[in-house]
């Protein structure tokens, strides 16, 4: 009732009701952003790491962007001991991006002020398909893109409905959706150690060890995992060794099927690669793209159908629009099955190999390097 007497009604009382619902959302979004760094998994934990490093630039003349196989392959300390002293390689590739999600995060590096000297760019075939997760539209970057950016990336890619991911990734408990459930059920195995195994046999998991051990990875001691991940991550200046998803020999057995589509290229990426490159081009930055190392019979499956013409077709249209742009005869390797940890990513053996065979590439562009970074193929 109000001073006069009269009734309220119910209009004048509802904005004063979506204003305390606002202030509640609001303050629910906050401790979700706050704390994400104790809940989140490991692959959202490395994004945002990583994003930070961008909107607050490390020093680094040589920066790495890439997949999820160029974060296990390229160390950067292996890297600079091919290098002149002092100079620092910046691993930047993230898990399940690809161009789409490398150009963004090259554009938000420069517009931050980074002024690197040499690009290293490697991608596995996959990251270049419309195979793979879209993570670019999910927790790591769709949030990040301004209209017009997103306006792109949906004519690029046919799906209007990239559009309500951008709207809902505004929100962390949106973003954060999947890791605060999982992060809830590691707080309480941390208190009641008893049930996490009758939860693991309710997964219907049971019987493979495998699974066990990657599941104890991610929800034993999330918070403590978390902070070692971080403190790795910046050590190695963004490399990490998957060995949450590494076999128990933390090798492949020569005889394991790893089936994959022919390759077939993605018009998004293809567009967003160009876009990349000519943004390098434009910052007088020189691009080395380097081959990525994949499970021999991973190669066999992309290459069938003529998905290897059409692989080479993919990179040599970038090579001949770009004058910016070193590269090898081969963008992609068919290792052994003994150098690698899992069917993506390399053991320590691989990434030894790796690091002899890219080392020097990169040392060879950068010494050809004037003062301002610019190089010509």
């Amino acid at each position: 009732m109000s001073g006069d007497g009269k009734l309220e009604t119910g209009s004048r009382r509802w904005p004063r009701a979506l204003l305390t619902a606002c202030v509640l959302i609001a303050l629910v979004e906050a401790l979700v952003a706050s704390q994400s760094e104790r809940f989140m998994d490991a692959t959202p934990l490395m994004y945002r790491e990583k994003l930070r490093w961008v909107d607050a630039p490390r020093p680094a003349e040589v920066v790495v962007f890439g997949d999820s196989s160029a974060v296990a392959a390229v160390r950067p300390s292996q890297i600079e001991a091919f290098l002149p002293a002092g100079v620092r390689v910046l691993n930047l590739g993230m898990t399940a991006v690809g161009p789409t999600g490398a150009e963004i995060l090259l554009r938000r590096y420069l517009r931050a002020g980074a002024s690197p000297k040499l690009a290293v760019l490697s991608f596995s075939p996959r990251s270049l398909t419309d195979d793979p997760p879209a993570f670019f539209v999910s927790y790591p970057l769709t949030h990040l893109l301004d209209a017009a950016s997103l306006a792109r990336v949906i004519v690029r890619s046919s799906r209007p409905a990239y559009a309500l991911s951008w709207a809902l990734s505004r929100l962390p408990s949106f973003r954060y959706r999947e890791d605060l459930e999982t992060g809830a059920l590691s707080l309480i195995f941390d208190r009641l150690p008893e049930l996490e195994p009758r939860y693991f046999d309710s997964l219907g998991w049971s019987g493979n060890p495998i699974n066990y051990d990657r599941f104890q990875w991610r929800y034993t001691r999330r918070s403590q995992r978390n902070r070692e991940l971080g403190e790795a991550l910046r050590r190695e200046q963004g490399w990490h060794y998957f060995r949450e998803y590494a076999l128990p020999s933390e090798r492949l057995p020569d005889g394991l099927p790893l089936d994959s589509p022919p390759f077939e290229g993605a018009r998004r990426e293809a567009i967003a690669l160009d876009r990349f490159l000519a943004l390098c081009e434009s910052h007088r930055v020189t691009v080395l793209v380097v081959p990525s190392a994949r499970p021999a019979a991973r190669m066999r499956a992309l290459d069938a159908e003529g998905g290897d013409r059409r692989f080479r077709a993919f990179w040599n249209a970038m090579f001949v629009a770009h004058t910016n742009v070193h590269h090898t005869k081969q963008q992609a390797l068919a290792w052994p099955h003994r150098y690698f940890a899992d069917g993506a990513h390399v053991n320590p053996e691989g990434d030894e190999r790796y690091g002899d065979l890219v080392g020097p590439l990169v040392a060879r562009v950068y010494a050809g390097l004037p003062a301002g970074g610019d190089s010509s193929r």
